[in-house]
């Protein structure tokens, strides 16, 4: 008899073994898989923001080089040649010169693709960035600074309530918009 009560319970531990078996076995299973999708969808997050970022200084790095570059040749030259009075329309702008105007077109175009970028950028992740990245959209951000913030005229003289020798943040992004078209700067 007791060898009958060991073959009758012999498969129920073997039952139980095999369905506790199948319950850890389903439990581990569910926590790697749970893990492994999340590591993949942050993964996937991760390269998606690294792609648009990459894409989108892509689209802005060079041309702002160029027009900073342009801009760049335009005030030495000027300031080599600031006795001539190039600059100066005394308040009559519709028959300013040349010289004037193009400075004024090479301004505007450095800022209108700050502007762009700045718009653009709003959706970046900074996280994801790398050190150049950030050095870059830093240096961007910094151009807009120089061009709005009074603080660099602090400790002189300056009122900074009016837009003598700095534009106001909001103008200035507003004054950036109107030089463009369809998100192309203006001819």
């Amino acid at each position: 008899m007791p060898e009958l009560i060991q073959i009758l319970t012999a498969p129920i531990n073997i039952l139980w073994a095999t369905v506790v078996s199948g319950c850890i076995s389903a439990g581990v299973s569910y926590l790697f898989k749970r893990s492994e999708t999340r590591d993949k969808v942050k993964v996937e997050y991760e390269y998606e923001q690294r792609k648009f970022l990459r894409v989108t200084i892509g689209r802005y790095h060079g041309r702002l080089l160029q027009t900073s570059n342009s801009l760049n040749y335009r005030l030495w030259n000027l300031y080599t040649n600031h006795d001539k009075g190039w600059l100066s329309v005394d308040g009559n702008y519709s028959s300013a010169g040349y010289y004037f105007l193009s400075t004024v077109y090479r301004f505007i175009s450095v800022f209108a693709l700050v502007r762009q970028l700045e718009t653009e950028a709003i959706l970046l992740d900074a996280r994801i960035a790398e050190k150049k990245d950030y050095t870059f959209l830093n240096y961007v951000a910094a151009l807009h600074w120089v061009m709005t913030d009074a603080a660099l005229f602090e400790g002189l003289s300056y009122d900074n309530s009016s837009q003598a020798d700095h534009f106001f943040s909001d103008h200035f992004r507003r004054y950036s918009d109107l030089c463009l078209e369809d998100q192309k700067l203006l001819t």
